[in-house]
């Protein structure tokens, strides 16, 4: 929902599912660069994107909401829709993890691990990380997300079809590619 409490267009959602998912790319790699090996190639597309962030924000949205309009928890007090809502969507971004992690272990091409991590569940899903993505989350969607839709919202709809599309098939062409190369080589895809 938007401040004037409508809903926000399909390809509004498309933009931020991608946007989204640039973002926590990007996150990705300035934390490796930064924290672990510097060159890691993160996520399974070549394009710069982790689609696990946009699905997870979209699962979030569809859902639960956003902390100031919430599906779920539609709390008077603050503390109880906020914090319902920081455990639905640690929940969310745990099941996204599981299904996710355990799709791609499953195909041979593991993104992340999880195993040195205390409560960890089999690698792909661990407590600290969940309530880090819930905190996230909850922050994004209650500060960043209408806006962002109002944003979007406002760019006509011809460009912001045209360049959803746009993405949406380069992104789908990059998968299938790197599903092709990962099936035919036993490798993932990296350009460097």
């Amino acid at each position: 929902m938007t401040n004037d409490g409508t809903k926000p267009r399909l390809s509004t959602l498309g933009l931020m599912f991608w946007t989204v998912s640039f973002f926590g790319w990007a996150y990705e790699k300035l934390y490796f660069f930064f924290f672990v090996d510097g060159t890691s190639d993160r996520g399974f597309l070549t394009l710069p994107f982790c689609t696990i962030y946009g699905t997870t924000v979209l699962l979030a949205y569809f859902l639960l909401g956003t902390p100031r309009r919430p599906r779920l928890f539609p709390h008077r007090s603050v503390v109880l829709r906020v914090g319902g809502y920081f455990v639905a969507a640690s929940l969310c971004a745990a099941a996204a993890e599981l299904v996710f992690g355990a799709l791609f272990d499953l195909l041979g091409a593991p993104l992340w691990s999880y195993a040195a991590h205390p409560a960890n569940f089999g690698g792909y899903v661990a407590l600290a990380p969940s309530l880090l993505w819930g905190a996230l989350i909850t922050l994004a969607m209650g500060t960043a997300f209408e806006p962002l839709a109002r944003v979007y919202g406002a760019i006509p709809r011809f460009v912001s079809s045209l360049f959803l599309w746009t993405v949406t098939l380069c992104a789908a062409a990059d998968a299938v590619w790197n599903f092709w190369y990962f099936f035919s080589f036993g490798a993932h895809f990296a350009l460097f």
